[in-house]
């Protein structure tokens, strides 16, 4: 899993820089940052942070 967190950081600064240009696209793009960071907190086996990141994906979608 060492690339999917950079990747996650990446898609996260994306989803800003999109969202401060008022961008439809930020909000897929952040979606999948918050589903590439609960498979990361799952790895990690921080649980409680998993389980933010799937109500952050509610509040996404």
């Amino acid at each position: 899993m060492l690339w999917i967190e950079p990747l996650a950081a990446l898609l996260g600064i994306a989803s800003v820089v999109l969202m401060t240009r008022q961008q439809p696209l930020a909000w897929p793009v952040g979606l999948a940052m918050v589903l590439l960071y609960t498979g990361v907190f799952y790895d990690a086996r921080l649980y409680s942070e998993m389980l933010l990141q799937m109500v952050y994906a509610l509040l996404q979608g």
